[in-house]
């Protein structure tokens, strides 16, 4: 478990990679933290946001970059649980297809 300005970041494996469970804001302050926490996963990584209040572009860059390393080495990065603020924000960018029901 890592906090460090209101983010609050804990991973658990299961059958299929990580999964990340995040609380709180991602943002400006808070997206370098969870840059450098997915950066020490690999494989499939399935980021849980049920706790996650308020998403800014910064955070969506963190989460394309992840994706991004993650899927050139043959894993993977998919969301679930957004809440509904949070779903609307990756469907303006695009990113909609990105979250698994």
């Amino acid at each position: 478990m890592d906090v460090d300005d209101g983010l609050i970041l804990r991973v658990e494996q299961n059958g299929h990679g990580a999964v990340v469970h995040v609380e709180g804001e991602i943002d400006l302050v808070t997206a370098p933290q969870l840059r450098t926490f997915l950066k020490a996963l690999d494989g499939t990584v399935a980021i849980d946001l049920r706790d996650v209040a308020f998403l800014d572009s910064t955070g969506i860059g963190v989460l394309v970059g992840a994706r991004n390393r993650l899927s050139a080495v043959g894993g993977g990065l998919v969301l679930f649980n957004p809440n509904s603020v949070v779903a609307r924000t990756l469907e303006v960018v695009g990113l909609r297809d990105w979250i698994e029901q």
